[in-house]
């Protein structure tokens, strides 16, 4: 058996501050001189999806993008906030030899993730937006393996906001995992919606202690329900009936009890009268979205 990877996300850039020596300046950012931005593009020659934080220096004396992420084959990641605006503190293309840089940009302005702890928190920097691009790559891939690396590359900057027309800030924008699926695949992306019987599990993350179950207007066909709560061991942490109500569409839960727990839960939707499995759903709980 062969051990590899498909997809590196690194958040780890190199412009100064070594040990030795003095550094690199700006000209050396033009994809083929520092020593990470080299394996990065041998990584990226065998096949794998290489994308790279582009630096947090935005806002400092330097300002620019920091190696790896110059290299014309590696996937540099900028940073805008959650209205999509450019992060001040994220660093700035273009690569010393003219390229767009960034190429991308996710959230990186507070960014929600859970902690060494397990609790729910916020960060920011570029390295919380890569590992969102990344993520989004992965999906991507299983939609077509057979894509190449610098194909799905493509296929994700052709996707994004800016790609007509590009800058040294947003790079090509934040792409668009329904537009990237379209051209994988032919398809469109299921919405989500509450079709017949079905069930809609919102806002997710959690907010202000309140979940809240849309029921399509096929509830007559619903028995009541059984909500099962249970933490990332396995272990059921709640459980709550619900008499389904005619003509009432939404039921609003209060999950304000278990806030003291932040973190991943996988929310169990069952039949009250037969324990049937109706919904499953991994939620986040946080206690101030």
């Amino acid at each position: 058996m062969v051990a590899g990877t498909d997809i590196i996300n690194s958040s780890v850039g190199y412009f100064t501050g070594f040990t030795s020596g003095t550094g690199y300046t700006y000209a050396d950012m033009d994809g083929k001189t520092t020593i990470v931005t080299r394996a990065a593009q041998m990584a990226a020659s065998k096949g794998i999806l290489v994308v790279s934080s582009v630096g947090n220096e935005g806002t400092k004396d330097w300002k620019y993008l920091i190696a790896p992420a110059d290299g014309d084959s590696v996937l540099a990641a900028g940073g805008v906030d959650a209205l999509g605006v450019y992060a001040p503190f994220s660093s700035q293309g273009p690569s010393a030899d003219g390229r767009i840089k960034p190429d991308l940009c996710a959230r990186a302005d507070q960014t929600i993730q859970i902690g060494a702890d397990g609790r729910v928190i916020w960060g920011w920097g570029t390295s919380f937006s890569a590992p969102l691009l990344s993520g989004l790559a992965a999906c991507l891939w299983q939609a077509d393996t057979s894509l190449t690396n610098m194909q799905l590359f493509k296929i994700l900057k052709e996707s994004a906001s800016r790609y007509a027309n590009p800058d040294s800030f947003y790079g090509y924008g934040i792409p668009s995992a329904t537009a990237a699926y379209k051209a994988i695949t032919g398809k469109n992306l299921l919405q989500t919606t509450v079709k017949p019987g079905d069930i809609k599990v919102m806002p997710n993350p959690v907010r202000g202690g309140k979940l809240t179950l849309g029921i399509d207007e096929g509830v007559a066909v619903l028995p009541n329900l059984q909500l099962l709560l249970y933490d990332s061991r396995g272990r059921k942490v709640s459980e709550e009936q619900v008499v389904l109500q005619p003509r009432l569409w939404l039921y609003e839960i209060n999950l304000q009890p278990l806030f003291h727990m932040q973190g991943i839960y996988y929310l169990q939707i069952q039949n009250a009268a037969d324990g049937s499995l109706l919904h499953k759903q991994k939620i986040l709980i946080s206690e101030s979205f």
